[in-house]
């Protein structure tokens, strides 16, 4: 026990450095590398850090793996459930908060920019590596921290998932206010993550909303 202790303190530690870097990826690569390799290098090294990331919680991966096999369709049921509760729940917060400030979400600009930069990067990011990486971080990771302590891991991971989509892509003070709205969203998937233990809710339901974004802007 405590060895598996000092093995999750340790990836704690490397998952917080490797999910620094993964923020600052977009601004580094561009400064580096400029725009058209930045997509590229961006998209590579998002892929190499979810199976990084992965492996570092294989324990946590292995349990979920396992339990999701003994009740398949139950499972697939209740993500399903989970991500229509989730979908509800971030268009109303959207909405309120538009209507309230009279300003439109920060991260839609961002994904109509990344869109029309490279549209593979932007479907493999928004449905698979983005959901596994922030998954694993905003809700494996921090519950690490606050495994007995579930009222601070709600309010942690909710607003860390909320100032990560908001503090680096809004243009205007006024946007700020969306973190409330990612925050609220944000519980649906640490609530469901807590009570089940199983890692494949949080990504399922990041998957599917990732579906839904992706439908949503090549239809526009």
């Amino acid at each position: 026990m405590t060895k598996l202790k000092n093995i999750f303190s340790k990836n704690v530690i490397i998952a917080f450095l490797l999910f620094a870097l993964y923020t600052l990826l977009p601004s580094l690569t561009s400064n580096l590398m400029g725009l058209n390799f930045d997509v590229t290098l961006n998209l590579a090294l998002e892929i190499v850090l979810t199976f990084i990331f992965v492996k570092l919680f294989r324990p946590v991966f292995s349990k979920s793996s396992k339990m999701t096999k003994e009740h398949l369709v139950k499972t697939l049921v209740k993500i399903g459930g989970v991500f229509v509760l989730f979908f509800i729940v971030n268009t109303m917060c959207n909405v309120v908060v538009t209507e309230i400030f009279h300003t439109e979400l920060p991260n839609n600009l961002q994904l109509d920019r990344l869109k029309e930069t490279n549209l593979v990067y932007f479907i493999i990011s928004a449905i698979i590596t983005s959901p596994i990486l922030e998954s694993i971080f905003f809700y494996g990771t921090i519950k690490e921290i606050f495994k007995k302590k579930p009222f601070f891991y709600f309010i942690v991971s909710g607003l860390l998932y909320g100032l990560f989509y908001v503090a680096f892509s809004y243009t205007e003070a006024v946007q700020l206010f969306y973190v409330i709205s990612y925050f609220i969203c944000s519980l649906c998937l640490s609530i469901s993550y807590y009570k089940t233990d199983n890692i494949y809710f949080p990504i399922g339901v990041r998957m599917l909303s990732g579906v839904v974004t992706v439908l949503a802007f090549l239809n526009a």
